[in-house]
């Protein structure tokens, strides 16, 4: 049986905290962002055409959270190389990178003890009208 919504308001404070605590949490993990612990790890583009070449330059934004200790770092790891440290300091802050970021590039951004906070990954998109790879071999012109 529904309890009508005024009987919310008839519970004790702290079952209507508990509540909001919940609803709370369940917005913040459907958002993708773990904005109850204040930190974020943003980059624009998030993808980019390949048109114009296979490197961009990306505009990152970084806000660390009272919770992790600091100096904070970030990272960059390219696929199938060792993480290299790109940036330590300031718990909240804005750079670009230079022209080296690639499809599969991920930052990565840490604590100082090295534990992982977040980590976000550029990726590409094809170009438009660019020929698409088959994957039957082209066939041999008939010798008629």
């Amino acid at each position: 049986m529904m309890r009508p919504a005024r009987d919310f308001f008839r519970w004790g404070a702290q079952r209507r905290m508990l509540v909001a605590i919940m609803a709370m949490l369940v917005l913040g993990l459907l958002s993708g962002h773990w904005i109850f612990f204040g930190s974020s790890l943003e980059i624009t583009p998030e993808n980019f055409s390949e048109c114009n070449g296979g490197n961009t330059v990306v505009h990152v934004t970084w806000e660390v959270g009272r919770r992790y200790s600091r100096p904070i770092s970030i990272y960059v790891n390219n696929l199938g190389s060792t993480p290299q440290l790109w940036y330590t300091g300031d718990s909240k802050g804005v750079q670009d990178t230079g022209e080296w970021m690639r499809d599969g590039t991920s930052l990565i951004l840490m604590d100082a003890k090295g534990r992982e906070i977040t980590k976000r990954t550029l990726e590409s998109t094809d170009c438009p009208g660019a020929p698409v790879a088959s994957a039957t071999a082209p066939r041999p012109a008939s010798a008629d």
